[in-house]
């Protein structure tokens, strides 16, 4: 018998607010994506999440001409999210994400063609499933590089719509969000200036 084993998995909880992420710093195995995405769904079950939010990112090449004046961040709902949420992402002006069926994967039933996104869309899918956990899926189109500058982009609209500096009592308008130190030289060191 086959066994596979993640350990490109954290967990970050605070029972105070209610929340929980989980960071997935790398895609399953091949062959696995599915297998991997059920195991997620059980554990989020399981454990009574109430709602999940998926934060992820795809190449912003696959977009058309017309596509690329449009927002980076875009969104996906699952039938049981809240109305008020709705109302909200309409409010702060956001885009909900295209679907396409032309795709080689058409044994979905919704398909967002997001390459580069790991398994984002197939676990938003594997949710859609599931109506007692309402699920939401924030897909920035971004470019190759380093990504962290857009990381804290997303985390700024994410708090715009869930308010998490509110909850925390921040009122000082110089909060900054912080970058992990495994961050830190993604790309190597920078170039010594007597080079140039």
């Amino acid at each position: 018998m086959k066994t596979i084993c993640s350990s490109l998995l954290k967990i970050y909880a605070n029972p105070e607010l209610q929340l929980a992420v989980l960071q997935i710093r790398a895609p399953p195995f091949t062959g696995s994506k599915r297998k991997h995405v059920k195991e997620l769904v059980t554990f989020l079950k399981s454990m009574k999440f109430k709602t999940v939010v998926l934060l992820s990112s795809s190449f912003a090449t696959i977009l058309k001409d017309e596509e690329l004046n449009s927002a980076p961040l875009q969104y996906a709902l699952s039938s049981s999210f809240c109305a008020s949420d709705r109302k909200r992402f309409d409010e702060l002006d956001w885009y909900p994400l295209k679907t396409y069926s032309d795709h080689l994967d058409c044994q979905l039933s919704v398909v967002y063609y997001l390459p580069g996104c790991g398994i984002a869309s197939y676990l938003f899918e594997e949710l859609l499933k599931h109506e007692e956990i309402s699920a939401c899926l924030l897909n920035l189109f971004t470019s190759e590089g380093d990504n962290s500058g857009d990381a804290l982009y997303v985390v700024q609209h994410l708090n715009k719509w869930l308010q998490f500096k509110a909850q925390h009592g921040v009122k000082d308008t110089s909060f900054q969000w912080s970058l992990p130190p495994s961050w830190s030289y993604l790309f190597g060191t920078d170039p010594v200036d007597e080079l140039y």
